[in-house]
């Protein structure tokens, strides 16, 4: 697979993240490569070789702002699991 017109593509049944050419918006092409466990990785990279808890976009669809957080702690991370469970 050549990397021309490539694009990251969450599939909406899985949840899965693919590397795939797009047929049409929206449609990913029959030549797809499964990538979720190498962008989850490469993203926790990234906040650890920057330093970094938080990361939050402009506001993408009705109104609300995504955040996505990191930690390696594991009372941190208990408390936020928590929170986003409404415990």
């Amino acid at each position: 697979m050549t990397y021309e017109h490539l694009k990251l593509c969450p599939a909406v049944v899985s949840g899965e993240i693919y590397l795939a050419r797009t047929i049409q918006e929206g449609v990913m092409s029959s030549q797809r490569r499964l990538i979720t466990e190498e962008v989850l990785s490469a993203a926790a990279d990234w906040f650890l070789l920057n330093k970094r808890n938080e990361v939050k976009w402009e506001c993408i669809h009705e109104g609300k702002e995504p955040h996505l957080f990191f930690t390696t702690d594991p009372k941190k991370a208990k408390q936020i699991i928590d929170l986003l469970k409404g415990v």
